[in-house]
């Protein structure tokens, strides 16, 4: 699950801390500490129980040390990661392929990314709502015919609210289109 935040303008910041509660209303403690990060963003990805509705507060630490009062907390259910069917790794595929893989429980959406390379560059996206009593989620690919012989790289990510970064993200698998 990704966290963010709105970075603070304190010109001695040394990082941030994010703790990780069971509850809304939980003090920032030691051992409820999840990480440290020098960026306004955090990926969560401890062996947190899938389904279980988790809360987060940041809070700053200066390079004196000195802590400042935490953020209000935001809770999230962590997703689990999606089960990508189609295309396989590594497959040979037409110029138009579908996208298809297994749907979360609690999704409320998906995005599909056709990407240029394993870590990005974003060829084509497509967002669609969960459709609960559905066995598998099918998204055809509707951009530009695909060249031959060039590997695309894709992925899905859930989200579990609206207007917020994605919770959790699948692998990254490779194909191939076929003339």
């Amino acid at each position: 699950m990704r966290l963010t935040w709105t970075a603070t303008d304190d010109s001695d910041l040394q990082g941030y801390r994010i703790y990780r509660g069971k509850g809304e209303d939980f003090p920032p403690a030691e051992y409820i500490l999840l990480g440290f990060t020098n960026a306004n963003l955090y990926d969560d990805t401890s062996a947190a129980e899938i389904g279980r509705l988790y809360s987060y507060r940041i809070t700053a630490i200066d390079n004196g040390d000195l802590e400042s009062e935490p953020t209000t907390p935001s809770s999230d259910v962590h997703l689990q990661i999606p089960t990508l069917i189609s295309p396989a790794d590594k497959a040979r595929v037409d110029r138009f392929p579908v996208f298809l893989w297994e749907p979360v429980q609690s999704a409320i959406s998906y995005r599909v990314e056709l990407m240029e390379s394993p870590s990005g560059g974003i060829l084509w996206d497509e967002t669609i709502e969960t459709n609960p009593s559905a066995e598998s989620i099918r998204v055809p690919y509707l951009g530009f015919a695909l060249q031959s012989g060039i590997p695309y790289y894709w992925r899905v990510q859930t989200y579990s609210k609206a207007n917020a970064p994605a919770n959790s993200t699948s692998e990254v698998r490779v194909f191939q289109t076929v003339p």
